[in-house]
């Protein structure tokens, strides 16, 4: 009984004194000086453009979202209907009026993806582009 009772003793004195400081973290990596942007930089912001409607029909691919571009030219997230380990990829398209699609180009495949939602950013100026983050799962 004595010998549990000064374990016991000594279990509470060690938890009663002060916490000790942890060691302070250093980076593996040494922080360099702050970038700063070059001055032709352009700033991207990022651009709204709300799901549409599908407005074409494919026979083989199974459309998630569309977007419009705004110069008649759509972006849309799809896939094979054919279940396919590719998954989704961005197309870029023109709508004929025959209700096919023109397509311009498409990314490559976001494999095993089942999401696919895209995230568009512009300068204003058109000569800059656009670029298109697709945020995929």
């Amino acid at each position: 009984m004595t010998r549990c009772t000064s374990l016991l003793g000594m279990l509470l004195l060690t938890a009663c004194n002060p916490p000790t400081q942890a060691p302070e973290r250093t980076s593996a990596y040494p922080k360099g000086p702050a970038v700063q942007p070059l001055a032709e930089a352009h700033a991207f912001t990022r651009l709204e453009l709300p799901n549409l409607d599908d407005n074409v029909r494919h026979d083989t691919l199974l459309i998630y979202t569309t977007h419009a571009m705004g110069d008649g030219e759509f972006v849309m997230a799809a896939r094979h209907k054919d279940d396919t380990r590719e998954g989704l990829r961005l197309i870029l398209y023109r709508p004929r009026a025959d209700s096919s699609a023109e397509v311009l180009a498409f990314s490559k495949p976001a494999f095993d993806s089942e999401v696919m939602l895209p995230t568009f950013f512009a300068t204003g100026d058109t000569t800059d582009g656009m670029v298109i983050l697709a945020n995929y799962g």
